[in-house]
């Protein structure tokens, strides 16, 4: 597990993995512009991925930076459970 979801030390913990390799990040929560949908924040976390893919409907509707702050800066789809969910 992540010490930290922003800063030098996640992204060189992200530039160090090799193919399979997972790294689950530290509770959103805990950082202010989370809940607060901070842009400079939902930034910091885009920028540690390629590729945005939101499979969360039971919190989809929140308006927080991981949740719909960050499919501004990657692109983005729906998951399979979202997309079940809402067909």
């Amino acid at each position: 597990m992540a010490e930290d979801c922003i800063g030098p030390k996640i992204k060189k913990q992200i530039e160090e993995m090799r193919c399979g390799d997972v790294i689950v990040l530290e509770n959103l929560r805990f950082y202010p512009g989370e809940e607060k949908n901070d842009p400079s924040f939902a930034k910091e976390l885009a920028s540690l991925c390629d590729v945005f893919i939101q499979d969360a409907f039971g919190n989809c509707h929140r308006k927080h930076a991981s949740m719909i702050g960050v499919d501004g800066y990657v692109p983005s789809a729906a998951g399979f459970l979202l997309k079940k969910e809402i067909d």
